[in-house]
């Protein structure tokens, strides 16, 4: 059995027309959940972006211990016990924190495959990088699927475990221009950042 996971950062599932939203037009991931394994009853163990990974990695509720730092090299991960099976265990991410030399997260995986993405944002080096943007595959989710295709065009006939992690859609929600005119006719192309707290 081969597995591809696709995990991005901050979908809704009642944003989702595979879920029954009727608004918010999502026919690409409707006709890929059509053909895939659908949960209906799937909660968050731990919540942002690194302890969330921590949990699916470790089986563990890492929440409530973990922040964003890496995970210790001592532990077995779950892509160290799939590969013991002689399966291909590849991931291809874009997030910025899932940096392998200090965050650990590559643990098992025979091939490890980072995107350039969202490094500017942490560097806090600002939005010149979206402000090139022309087309969608400029943006880091096509990228990254891309280049997940172009693994499986390579390895499909192989036993393997594909793990594929996206960091869009994400704040700052910056859609490319026809999707935002889809559902805000009239918007000016403000950017507006989302409130943080501490």
């Amino acid at each position: 059995m081969n597995v591809i996971w696709l995990v991005t950062d901050t979908f809704r599932q009642d944003h989702l027309g595979c879920y029954g939203n009727e608004r918010i037009r999502t026919p690409a991931l409707d006709a890929f959940a059509a053909k895939s394994v659908l949960f209906n009853r799937h909660y968050a163990g731990s919540f942002p972006t690194m302890p969330n990974r921590a949990d699916f990695f470790t089986g563990r509720l890492s929440g409530v211990f973990m922040r964003w730092q890496p995970l210790a090299k001592e532990l077995t991960l779950l892509p160290s016990l799939i590969r013991r099976n002689n399966i291909h265990t590849a991931a291809v991410v874009d997030t910025p924190f899932f940096l392998r030399n200090n965050m650990n997260y590559d643990q098992g995986f025979r091939t490890f495959i980072e995107i350039e993405s969202q490094d500017y944002w942490s560097q806090g080096l600002g939005d010149d990088t979206r402000a090139d943007w022309r087309h969608e595959a400029d943006r880091y989710a096509p990228r990254t699927i891309t280049r997940a295709n172009q693994w499986l065009e390579k390895h499909h006939q192989e036993n393997f475990f594909l793990y594929i992690d996206m960091w869009d859609p994400h704040e700052p929600w910056n859609a490319p221009p026809y999707y935002t005119k889809l559902y805000m006719k009239d918007y000016d192309g403000e950017i507006i950042d989302p409130p943080y707290s501490y």
